[in-house]
């Protein structure tokens, strides 16, 4: 399960290298904050991507909602910037 997050996110890493995006930002919420190997998997995917998956907390998250950027499973872009947006 950790490789084919690995390769999922680094197959929207391409897309988004491709795109010319600036930076590129992984975020993970409460399904990996409860996980009792959050550690091994941040640490994989990292090692598997170069790309660091950082956990978020519920106010994190709540923030990107108020924000009105999360909604149900979207890629879309946006000048430069790429963004995959799960609920």
């Amino acid at each position: 399960a950790i490789s084919e997050l690995s390769r999922l996110i680094d197959d929207f890493a391409t897309v988004a290298r491709a795109s010319k995006v600036d930076s590129i930002r992984a975020v993970a919420t409460s399904a990996m904050r409860d996980a009792t190997n959050r550690d091994e998997v941040v640490r994989q995917v990292t090692n598997d991507t170069g790309i660091e998956l950082e956990v978020i907390s519920g106010a994190q998250k709540l923030a990107f909602v108020k924000l009105k950027c999360w909604d149900r499973e979207v890629a879309r872009t946006d000048g430069n910037q790429l963004s995959v947006i799960s609920s």
